[in-house]
């Protein structure tokens, strides 16, 4: 059971992961149009092809190595938590220096980074408790 979970769990981020790398390789105006950021010349979209897609793909291709890979699980686990923590402390960072944000779309992101890492931490810890194939 508790392997069977991790592994669902880790393939869910993956896709979760994927799809936000397939709208910046894909259509990387609308990833930033919600809030308001426009994209200009081959230079702009080279950016957000390499920093949202190329990340992107890459984290969602750890997710499926920890889903598939139970000798990987607790590697991949520690460094999504630390993906995630990067993303989570570089918002606050911005809210305590430039003020918080307040666009719905900067705020929904936030949540679902900050619920990211607490999932990878939980996932961490319980992959950690015993052996995952064990349940």
């Amino acid at each position: 059971m508790k392997e069977w979970t991790l592994r669902v769990l880790l393939a869910g981020l993956a896709l979760a992961f994927a799809a936000t790398s397939a709208s910046a390789f894909l259509a990387p105006q609308g990833l930033l149009e919600p809030l308001g950021i426009q994209l200009t010349g081959p230079d702009a979209l080279a950016e957000i092809r390499a920093a949202y897609g190329g990340f992107f793909a890459m984290t969602a291709a750890l997710c499926a190595v920890g889903a598939l890979r139970a000798s990987s699980r607790g590697l991949a686990l520690a460094l999504l938590a630390l993906l995630q923590a990067g993303f989570v402390g570089g918002r606050l960072l911005s809210g305590w220096l430039d003020g918080p944000a307040t666009h719905p779309t900067s705020v929904m992101n936030f949540r679902l980074e900050a619920i990211a890492l607490l999932l990878c931490l939980g996932l961490l810890w319980w992959n950690q408790s015993g052996d995952a194939s064990a349940s």
